[in-house]
C-alpha cells in the first residue's frame, strides 16, 4: 500500500492487528504495541516492510514516528520486526539522531545491496529476452553487453537497462513495419551493432535530460557548477600535459556552485548544510555517484556534454554556458 504519512501507516497497521478502525495515529500505535507485547496470549508478530523510507521521511518529517517504530523493533518485550528499505546506507545516523539517543546501545543491522555489475545486467537482459539463442536473432550481442557496462558505469539501475532495451526492440519492429513483405526476414536478422550503439546513446541521452529538466533550480545550478568545475579541471590538466581527474572534492564544487549563482544573479545560494542536502538528493537520483559521496568526492554518473547540453536548451543557462 502507499501511504503518505505516519497517522495513516499506524492506522492500517493497528487496523490490520486488530480488525478495528483507527483515525488517532497515537491511539492507534498504542494498539498496535498491545496486539505485539509477547506476555498476552493474544500477542501476534507483525512484520512491517517500508520501501523509500528515506522518501516518506523527506516529505513529512516524521522523524520521532520512524524513531518509535524502531525503538518497537528492538524491545524484547514486543514481537515486531522492521524492514526499512533506503537509498542511503548511513540513513539512520544522518537521519534519525534522536535514535541513538533512546537506543544508544542499540542501532539497527544494516545490508548494503551493491548496485548491479555489468555481468548481472547483461544475464538479466539475455534472460528476458528468451536466451542466449534467442537474444542473438534479435540483437548484437556485443551490443547488450556494451548496453551491460554502460548502465554498470553510472547508476547501475537494472530499470534503466530494461527499458533501453525496450527501445532497441521497438526500432526493430518499426523497422521490419516499413519493410512490409520482407519483415519476416527483417525480424530474423538481429539488429546491427551500429543501430544499437545509436539508440542506446539516444535513449541514455534523453533519461538525462529528462532527469535534469525536472530538478529543481538549485539542483541544477549545483549540476552546471560541475560541468564548470570539470572543465577548468579538464584545461588546467591539459596545460600542464596531465590526465585530468573525474573526482573533485565537495568543497570545490561548494565554491564553484557560489560563483555560478552569483554570476547568474542568484541572491542567496545555499548554506553548506543544505548543499549537502542537495548533493544527497543528486545522488538519489542517479546523477552523482553515492559511494564517492560518503567520501566527501564528487563523480558525475553522466557525461559532460550532456550536462552541457541539456543546460543549453534551458533559457536561464544558456546565457551562462
Amino acid at each position: 500500500m502507499a501511504l503518505t504519512d505516519s497517522a495513516t501507516l499506524f492506522c492500517k497497521l493497528a487496523e490490520a492487528l486488530t480488525s478495528k478502525s483507527f483515525s488517532n495515529g497515537n491511539e492507534a500505535f498504542e494498539a498496535i504495541e498491545r496486539a505485539t507485547t509477547r506476555r498476552l496470549k493474544s500477542s501476534k508478530t507483525m512484520i512491517l516492510i517500508l520501501d523509500e523510507i528515506d522518501t516518506l521521511l523527506k516529505n513529512n518529517g516524521i522523524e520521532s514516528d520512524l524513531c518509535r517504530l524502531f525503538e518497537l523493533a528492538h524491545r524484547d518485550s514486543n514481537s515486531f520486526i522492521l524492514i526499512g528499505i533506503a537509498n542511503q546506507v548511513d540513513f539512520t545516523e544522518r537521519h534519525l539522531p534522536m535514535l541513538k539517543q533512546r537506543l544508544p546501545e542499540y542501532s539497527p543491522r544494516v545490508i548494503i545491496f551493491e548496485p548491479y555489475k555489468h555481468q548481472t545486467i547483461e544475464h538479466i537482459l539475455t534472460d528476458r529476452l528468451g536466451g542466449q539463442a534467442t537474444a542473438s536473432k534479435m540483437v548484437s550481442t556485443h551490443g547488450i553487453s556494451f548496453l551491460a557496462r554502460k548502465i554498470a558505469s553510472t547508476t547501475g539501475d537494472i530499470r534503466l537497462a530494461v527499458d533501453t532495451c525496450r527501445r532497441v526492440l521497438q526500432h526493430k519492429l518499426d523497422h521490419a513495419d516499413k519493410e512490409n513483405g520482407s519483415e519476416d526476414a527483417e525480424l530474423g536478422r538481429p539488429l546491427p551493432l551500429t543501430d544499437m550503439l545509436r539508440i542506446i546513446k539516444h535513449a541514455l541521452e534523453s533519461k538525462s535530460a529528462l532527469v535534469i529538466r525536472s530538478l529543481p533550480r538549485n539542483l541544477q545550478m549545483i549540476l552546471f557548477a560541475s560541468t564548470r568545475l570539470l572543465i577548468v579541471t579538464a584545461n588546467r590538466a591539459a596545460e600542464n600535459g596531465r590526465e585530468a581527474t573525474p573526482l573533485f572534492s565537495v568543497d570545490e564544487l561548494y565554491t564553484s556552485y557560489c560563483e555560478a549563482s552569483k554570476d547568474a544573479g542568484v541572491f542567496k545560494p545555499l548554506s553548506v548544510r543544505d548543499f549537502r542536502t542537495a548533493l544527497d538528493t543528486l545522488g538519489e537520483e542517479g546523477l552523482i555517484a553515492e559511494a564517492e559521496l560518503r567520501k566527501h568526492l564528487i563523480k558525475l554518473l553522466f557525461s559532460t556534454s550532456e550536462l552541457l547540453q541539456s543546460f543549453r536548451k534551458d533559457p536561464f543557462f544558456s546565457r551562462l554556458v
